[in-house]
């Protein structure tokens, strides 16, 4: 029973650890559909409480346009009406402020996401063995039967000719395999004997030759995009340091992750969007005769909603950034693949190529359907996610 449960507890904590790494694009459409309702709820709130004030407004201009009206029923309908533009003023601003409040929660969430999938990527190229793989199956040497029969073509070699190949020569496929057809035509032995020993070699050097430039290709691309991918990761890092920094929290992103300090970070989102609330612009007015007089714009609270909305357009263009380099990664993996798919001799020497060939293609396969299945983002849903970001909401 306690090995059972300590089982268990290993699982939940390597779920707690890489269970976010799992997620797929579905995380990005929720994450649409609550900006949504969120932006819907909030317009409609604020809609009905604004179309109560201009109801009112309508009423108190009549009062003014009516020539029958009292000197005090006019000097009160003019500083109700003063009032009541004020309100809707402010209305206007609380319902941005609410707009930009939850814009920027789901800002966190995006980034969030983006940093889980780019942590995931980066543990999946740590992960592949494609360097091993290709160097493996791009130089003859690393195959069993080459050397063995290579080394038994030498020996004859060397009693008809005093030749020796350099050994930095002897790692490149070429100068390997071009020896090996001469070794074969020119070395001492029965000829059937011979053309056994090409034969047994041929499959290798064949598949060696052939595929060596477009493995290189694969090598190189892969090295490409997980340099970009690296990037695209410290990119996002320090991005969630300005984004937060605009609310004063300064924890890096990979520390708030390890130490789940998501809490505290909202603390402070919420203290700060408190402390720039639109309030009325106004003061208890002396004299319920004159218009309420208006307090100065606070300056300061303008600045951080233009910086907290500048934040926000900045997590759209992660968005595109991060869809770019999914895309990017299919393309290159799907190119991946039909270079593996190309080599045409694959069924005459399937006996003879080495199991990195299958783990290679394997390899490859299961990248794309992770890229299309996990790491992507719809083209659809994320420009809508986009509009969202950007404060465009629609009617």
């Amino acid at each position: 029973m306690k090995k059972i449960l300590t089982t268990c507890l290993c699982l939940c904590f390597m779920l707690r650890l890489y269970g976010a790494t799992e997620r797929d694009s579905t995380d990005f459409v929720q994450l649409l559909a609550q900006l949504q309702t969120e932006m819907s709820a909030i317009k409609t709130e604020f809609d009905a409480t604004h179309q109560t004030v201009l109801t009112e407004w309508t009423a108190t201009n009549k009062i003014l346009l009516n020539p029958s009206s009292s000197d005090a029923a006019f000097r009160q309908a003019i500083v109700r009406r003063m009032d009541l533009e004020e309100s809707l003023r402010t209305g206007d601003a609380k319902q941005e402020h609410a707009y930009l409040k939850a814009r920027y929660y789901k800002g966190i969430e995006i980034i969030k996401i983006i940093y889980e999938k780019l942590l995931s990527l980066d543990h999946h190229y740590s992960g592949m063995q494609t360097y091993q793989n290709i160097m493996l199956l791009s130089n003859p040497h690393t195959y069993p039967d080459f050397q063995k029969t290579q080394a038994t073509m030498k020996q004859r070699m060397k009693k008809n000719f005093a030749i020796k190949i350099p050994s930095f020569l002897e790692t490149n496929p070429f100068v390997s395999a071009t020896f090996s057809i001469v070794s074969s035509f020119l070395g001492d032995g029965d000829n059937k004997e011979r053309e056994k020993e090409l034969e047994s070699m041929s499959c290798i050097l064949d598949f060696t030759v052939r595929m060596n430039g477009d493995l290189n290709v694969i090598y190189h691309e892969t090295e490409y995009l997980k340099t970009a991918n690296k990037t695209l990761k410290e990119n996002c890092e320090k991005l969630f340091e300005d984004y937060t920094k605009a609310v004063g929290y300064v924890t890096p992103i990979d520390k708030c992750r390890k130490n789940d300090d998501w809490e505290t970070l909202y603390d402070y989102i919420e203290a700060h969007f408190k402390k720039i609330e639109p309030v009325a612009m106004t003061t208890t007015p002396t004299n319920p005769n004159q218009p309420t007089p208006v307090t100065p714009i606070n300056t300061q609270n303008i600045k951080s909603k233009i910086g907290l909305e500048f934040a926000t357009t900045r997590v759209a263009d992660m968005i595109s950034k991060y869809r770019n380099y999914v895309v990017q990664g299919i393309q290159y993996y799907q190119k991946f693949d039909s270079i593996m798919s190309s080599y045409g001799n694959e069924q005459a020497c399937q006996s003879k190529l080495p199991r990195q060939f299958t783990e290679l293609k394997f390899d490859i396969k299961s990248t794309i359907e992770k890229f299309q299945n996990t790491y992507s983002i719809p083209e659809i849903e994320g420009s809508k996610l986009k509009d969202l970001m950007y404060g465009f909401v629609e009617n």
